[in-house]
């Protein structure tokens, strides 16, 4: 299912008047946070493609070319202002992919993705922009009865992004299944990856652990608006662990002083496992086709998001479950999708 989310004209006077706290936080609530607002994972952004690619995507959207271009705009702004200074969270990010996609038959495709990120606080040399990882994947369609459609995918990164270089990421190798039930107007969605992360080193810049598997799974589901076709409603729950690696020591040192970023010899040298979450809802425009050129706008309210990274279950040392909102990662998005 496509969640690309939503608008150019909203996202302008969505950035209008943004005053932005410092970015930074790597490693405040979970390494590579791509937000500083608890992203748990390698690269820039932890899962976008959970919300893009849905299984039955090929039947949905017959197309006549084998190969399908897309470009993607998101501008996301969090919900609470003024406490967040000096936390290190960007109160205003822009977020744009471009997909490029080719199917070798009605149920094989081959796609990539490129992207960037752009904050509104950069050191002097900056322009605030920030390449996202690349991206190479691979995934089949298998239509079942019932309107059941199941997908399965791999994909390889290559670490573009500015994150990526900073923890020595290699690669991040990802396979995903997706199932998809269509009831009249209703459409249901499960979604689930597992990541491994090759890295160069343990541990970034700076002294966080990088990551080394991370399973993220997403329930969905959306309904189409009678009487109103172009319209739909959604909404969608995320779950994620993340495990780390082992950050690097002195193994001369003595044992009681070798604990890694944990600093709890009750983990020994594992790093405990993170979990982070998020939900959303949303509603879709879908425009009328003109010229082959297809486009969709969606405005959505998030706690946490897959371009900007989800709420962390540990907050100052402890575990807290905030399920409506978390004033670091609850936001309001907006993105523009169009493809030809």
């Amino acid at each position: 299912m496509r969640y690309s989310i939503a608008s150019l004209t909203i996202a302008g006077l969505l950035v209008a008047g943004t005053s932005l706290a410092a970015e930074g936080n790597r490693g405040g609530e979970g390494p590579g946070s791509s937000s500083g607002a608890g992203n748990l994972g390698g690269g820039e952004s932890v899962g976008a493609d959970v919300r893009t690619h849905e299984p039955g995507s090929a039947d949905k959207q017959a197309r006549k070319k084998p190969w399908e271009v897309e470009g993607i705009w998101e501008t996301h702004r969090m919900i609470r202002q003024e406490d967040l200074d000096g936390y290190g969270v960007n109160k205003t990010v822009n977020v744009g992919f471009l997909y490029f996609r080719y199917d070798l038959t009605k149920y094989d495709r081959l796609w990539a993705r490129g992207g960037m990120y752009q904050r509104f606080i950069a050191d002097s040399t900056e322009t605030g922009f920030r390449a996202d990882d690349t991206v190479f994947s691979y995934r089949r369609l298998i239509p079942l009865p019932e309107k059941f459609a199941i997908s399965l995918s791999g994909q390889l990164s290559a670490p573009t992004s500015f994150t990526s270089q900073k923890e020595g990421l290699i690669t991040e190798g990802r396979i995903t299944v997706g199932l998809e039930k269509k009831l009249d107007r209703f459409t249901f969605m499960l979604r689930s990856y597992l990541a491994g992360h090759w890295m160069k080193y343990t541990s970034a810049e700076g002294g966080s652990a990088n990551p080394k598997w991370l399973w993220l799974s997403s329930l969905g589901a959306e309904y189409q608006i009678p009487y109103i076709n172009v319209v739909t409603l959604g909404t969608s729950i995320t779950n994620q662990y993340l495990w780390l690696y082992e950050t690097g020591y002195n193994s001369n040192a003595p044992s009681s002083t070798r604990f890694g970023v944990a600093e709890d010899p009750n983990y020994g040298f594992n790093q405990p496992v993170q979990q982070a979450y998020g939900w959303e809802i949303y509603a879709r425009y879908n425009a009328p086709d003109l010229a082959g050129v297809r486009s969709d706008l969606t405005v959505s309210y998030a706690q946490g998001d897959p371009s900007l990274g989800y709420t962390s279950a540990l907050h100052d040392g402890a575990r807290h479950v905030y399920p409506l909102f978390w004033r670091h990662t609850s936001t309001v998005y907006a993105a523009l999708s169009v493809s030809y």
